[in-house]
C-alpha cells in the first residue's frame, strides 16, 4: 500500500493477523511487526548507543510506553514502541536532539481507538457456549465485544467491517491482476501463483 500526503509519499505492507486484523511487516522498506492496536512509534536510528538516553526521557515525561523491538538493519537499528497516547510535537523534537534520527515514524491504533475492557469469551469454546446461554448466534456475541471494545453501535461497527471488506478485496483484486514485490522485496506476487493452482 503506498499513503500520500502532500509531505511525502509512505510504503507500508500488511498482512492479514486473523479475525479481521491486520499487521504491519514492512514501513519504507524496513522490516517491522506493528500490531495495529496502539499507538506505535517507529524510530530509524545510526545506532543504539543512544536508547538508554531515550528511555529515561520518556520516563521523565511519564510517557507509557513499551519497547517492542530492536532490529538491526541494513547499518541501521529500528526502534518500536508503544505508547499509551499519540507523541507532541514538542517530545520529538527533544528525541531529535538526543538521537541521530534517519527517519521516525509515528503509526496511529489502525482500528481506532479500544476500550480497556474484560473478554466475553476467551476461547472458541467460551464463545459458543455464551451464544447457547445466550439463545443467539455466535456473530452476535462477537459484535457485541467488538462494539463495546471500539464504542460503537452495532450499525456503525458493520459498515466499519463492511468497508474493510470492500478494502481487503480491493487488494487481493489489484495484486492478482497487477503484482508487486513490497519495497523490501520481502513479499509480492504469491497470491497470483497460489491463484493459478
Amino acid at each position: 500500500m503506498i499513503s500520500k500526503d502532500k509531505k511525502r509519499k509512505l510504503n507500508l505492507t500488511g498482512i492479514s493477523a486473523g479475525g479481521g486484523k491486520i499487521k504491519i511487516i514492512e514501513l519504507d522498506g524496513y522490516q517491522v511487526s506493528i500490531s495495529g492496536n496502539n499507538h506505535t512509534l517507529v524510530i530509524v536510528m545510526d545506532g543504539d548507543n543512544r536508547i538508554a538516553d531515550l528511555i529515561q526521557l520518556l520516563k521523565e515525561k511519564g510517557i507509557d510506553f513499551s519497547i517492542k523491538d530492536i532490529l538491526h538493519q541494513d547499518n541501521v537499528v529500528v526502534l518500536v514502541i508503544d505508547l499509551e497516547s499519540s507523541m507532541k510535537s514538542f517530545l520529538v523534537n527533544q528525541i531529535r536532539k538526543i538521537i541521530r534520527i534517519k527517519k521516525l515514524y509515528q503509526v496511529q491504533p489502525l482500528f481506532g481507538e479500544t476500550k480497556n475492557i474484560p473478554p466475553l469469551f476467551k476461547n472458541i469454546s467460551e464463545m459458543i457456549n455464551l451464544a447457547k446461554k445466550n439463545n443467539c448466534k455466535v456473530s452476535d456475541i462477537v459484535i457485541e465485544q467488538e462494539s463495546a471494545r471500539y464504542g460503537l453501535t452495532k450499525e456503525k461497527l458493520l459498515l466499519k467491517i463492511q468497508s474493510n471488506l470492500v478494502i481487503m478485496k480491493k487488494a487481493i483484486k489489484d495484486n492478482l491482476e497487477n503484482p508487486q514485490k513490497t519495497v523490501g522485496g520481502l513479499i509480492g506476487g504469491e497470491a497470483l501463483m497460489l491463484n493459478k493452482k
